[in-house]
């Protein structure tokens, strides 16, 4: 009986860690919604600090669309190298921690310390039976019949 509710116990925990995966990663895609409407900042923070460049390429010549287009390819082009090395970072972490916090080792230890926590609290009941004070006193002194609304 030991074994199958250690088992149980095991699979409940490999459960939870893949839970607890899917958690991380709707948590990493909100970070990477976030972080977009903070490139979207930066990239028009930086297009603000370039109005003097922009204005220079304009008075030598060069048209709207001609403009757009370069600042465009440099955006896109940081943007995609900026993505590429996030979602790689990000598909890996995950694996790497589910790979180092839930090896068999750690899941069978965390079965054996959850099924042991039952037996620990009830021998420290035990232990402190009649030793605490009550929390609250008994009620010696019931309500009369008399006066019960309840239909019989």
């Amino acid at each position: 009986m030991g074994s199958a509710h250690a088992q149980q116990c095991v699979a409940a925990t490999r459960t939870q860690c893949r839970a607890l995966t899917q958690y991380l990663t709707l948590v990493g895609l909100t970070a990477l919604l976030v972080g977009g409407v903070g490139v979207a900042n930066a990239v028009k923070s930086h297009l603000d600090r370039k109005r003097n460049t922009i204005a220079a390429m304009k008075a030598l010549g060069a048209t709207g669309a001609r403009v757009f287009v370069i600042y465009l390819t440099q955006v896109l082009l940081l943007a995609g190298i900026g993505s590429v090395i996030g979602l790689a970072i990000g598909a890996a972490l995950p694996f790497v921690i589910h790979r180092r916090a839930a090896s068999e080792q750690a899941v069978e230890q965390a079965a054996e310390s959850i099924s042991r926590s039952p037996a620990t609290a009830l021998r420290m009941a035990r232990m402190t039976k009649g030793k605490a004070a009550p929390i609250a006193r008994p009620i010696t002194d019931p309500i009369p019949a008399s006066s019960s609304t309840c239909v019989r």
